[in-house]
């Protein structure tokens, strides 16, 4: 009798880039281990990483083992496998193109040197710039969310819950936590600026809440 199993390595304690492919699994009843990676053990165990990234997604089908990393990459797999990504070819496209945006949302904390400058005129307009940018990247993905029928029934793509609605849930989360506590200068409370990307984020959170 074949036999798969599923382990999804990625930062202990931080939703991040890892959380949703987690939630696409718990959504979709598919059974998987959780190996949880402390900040000071990356460094050793980088190297052993397919991509030197995480998240990393290991198979095991019959004892043959398939490592793949690359957020995109995972949380696709991990959507197919749980049935929350689109058959459609079009609505598809839709997913991914939310999914990309809010993946180069999530760089830009951490793209501009300035922010780490000891001179605090090159700090500050660093920060504003880069303050700037994330907030056009999220209304970018705002208005990529519908209008939706209700607050209550509110996702990405189509009526149901797919990938895209999950990795809202990772940008929302960087935003509350001021980018996992790595982003300081993120000012509290830019979710709220962005109405819809809040509640695809909380109905999804409802969504994982009521499968675990």
């Amino acid at each position: 009798m074949s036999e798969t199993t599923y382990t999804v390595i990625y930062f202990a304690g931080i939703y991040g880039r890892g959380g949703p492919v987690c939630d696409a699994l718990k959504v979709g009843k598919i059974p998987f281990t959780f190996q949880g990676v402390a900040f000071p053990d990356w460094p050793a165990l980088k190297p052993t990483m397919p991509t030197r990234q995480l998240p990393t997604m290991v198979v095991n089908q019959n004892g043959v083992e398939t490592k793949c990393g690359q957020s995109g990459a995972v949380l696709r797999f991990a959507g197919k496998l749980a049935g929350l990504y689109p058959e459609d070819p079009v609505d598809a496209m839709k997913v991914d193109m939310i999914v990309d945006t809010c993946e180069d949302m999530m760089g830009l904390p951490w793209s501009n040197p300035g922010i780490k400058s000891d001179d605090e005129a090159v700090k500050t307009a660093a920060v504003a710039e880069t303050i700037a940018k994330i907030e056009d990247k999220l209304a970018l993905i705002e208005s990529m969310i519908p209008a939706g029928v209700s607050h209550a029934a509110q996702h990405c793509v189509g009526h149901r819950l797919t990938t895209a609605d999950l990795k809202i849930r990772s940008v929302a989360d960087a935003l509350r936590t001021q980018g996992w506590g790595f982003a300081p200068f993120l000012p509290h409370g830019m979710l709220d600026k962005f109405p819809k990307i809040a509640a695809v984020d909380s109905v999804a959170a409802g969504i994982v809440a009521a499968a675990e």
